[in-house]
């Protein structure tokens, strides 16, 4: 069953970590959450922009954490 992991992202949540202790070893059985950084990623008109660029920044982050974890 999927566990949700809160806080990751603006909150200060440890991404490493949530994959690590949260994820099997391709990746799933956990649902990260990092609303703020994604919602707050920008105030101006350059928002949709903004928040694309940090949903797929924090992708590639979750990606190369899940690569470690097959190591």
């Amino acid at each position: 069953m999927p566990i949700f992991i809160p806080g990751i992202g603006k909150q200060g949540g440890d991404l490493k970590s949530a994959i690590s202790y949260g994820c099997d070893k391709y990746g799933q059985l956990a649902i990260i959450n990092a609303s703020r950084s994604i919602i707050y990623a920008s105030l101006g008109e350059n928002f949709a922009e903004a928040a694309r660029a940090e949903a797929k920044r924090m992708l590639e982050e979750m990606r190369m954490f899940i690569r470690q974890l097959n190591r």
